[in-house]
């Protein structure tokens, strides 16, 4: 919105101590729906490398990413069980290798 706002030619200036709050509708308030943006993003935006690896080296990805899930998707879920309050972001990190699974499953270019 900012660089829009710029290219049309609109000045303004930042105030750094603004408070802004954000109106995020229920429908946006669920597991599923952090875990299903996340893994899109990380579709979207998988390292060219997963998509032209191929042989060994695919084999190896594959493995690692599978590592990746198991891995954050661990620490989430142990980090929801005991009340920690970070446990939302590695929630995200696991969407998001599953989404780069995905990818190097479907080898599709963007």
């Amino acid at each position: 919105m900012l660089r829009a706002a710029l290219a049309e030619g609109v000045t303004g200036r930042w105030v750094w101590d603004a408070t802004v709050f954000h109106l995020v509708p229920v429908q946006r308030q669920s597991t599923t729906y952090v875990f299903t943006y996340y893994r899109a993003q990380g579709y979207l935006y998988a390292e060219r490398s997963l998509i032209d690896t191929g042989g060994y080296a695919r084999a190896l990805l594959l493995a690692r990413t599978v590592g990746q899930i198991c891995r954050h998707g661990a620490i989430a879920f142990a980090g929801r069980i005991l009340g920690r309050g970070n446990w939302v972001a590695r929630y995200a990190d696991c969407a998001r290798w599953t989404g780069r699974l995905d990818r190097l499953r479907n080898r599709e270019a963007t």
